[in-house]
Parts: C-alpha cells; structure tokens; sequence
C-alpha cells in the first residue's frame, strides 16, 4: 500500500513539473516570436533602404509611373534600389525596371 502512495506522489509532483515547463514553454515561445517578428520588420526595412524617391512602395501596389505615363503593378524591388513593374499594353503585359523617383501614388494633374 505504502508503495502505492509513493507512486502517486512521485506521479503528483512529475505532473506539476510538466505542466510549469509547459508553462515556460509556451512563454518562451511567445518571446521568440516576438523577436521573429521584430527580425522580419528590419529584413523588410533593409530592404526598402536601397530604394530611391521619398517614399518607399510594396510589392502589389498600383502605383503611377511618371516615364512610361500610366499605373503599374510592383512586381518586386531590385538590389539596385528600382521597382520591378508590370503593366499591360496592347501587347500584352510587359515587365519593367522603374527607379522609385519615377513611381507616385497619384497622377499627377495638368495645369490649366
């Protein structure tokens, strides 16, 4: 009998461990995702660095081009700092290296 009671307090505190592990565990898990986190928003701020112009675009905006006169898909951003663009013309759809100086959110107006 004694054996038995042994057993269940060896059983007892072999459970409390387990769970406080879990506990620690989870919280750490919850730290590294927060540095994750923080390590995919400088990777995406290093790079949007290179980029040229006063504003920095992301991938899948319709932005205006200035150079080619119409809105276009950012596609991806070059080492160099240019936007890889899409666009479609009669031809079909095209693919081009625009730098970001070129690129605006709006239209730009005419003058009257």
């Amino acid at each position: 009998m004694e054996a038995y009671v042994l057993a269940a307090i060896i059983v007892a505190i072999v459970q409390i461990i387990i769970i406080v592990k879990f506990f620690q565990i989870a919280q750490d898990l919850r730290f590294f995702r927060g540095e994750y986190e923080k390590l995919k928003r400088t990777h995406r701020f290093g790079e949007y660095v290179n980029t040229k112009g006063d504003k920095a675009f992301a991938v899948g905006d319709q932005v205006y081009s200035l150079e080619l006169k119409r809105k276009v898909d950012i596609q991806s951003i070059r080492e160099d700092g240019s936007y890889r663009c899409t666009y479609l013309t009669n031809a079909g759809m095209c693919r081009k290296d625009i730098p970001g100086d070129q690129l605006t959110d709006t239209p730009p107006t005419e003058a009257k």
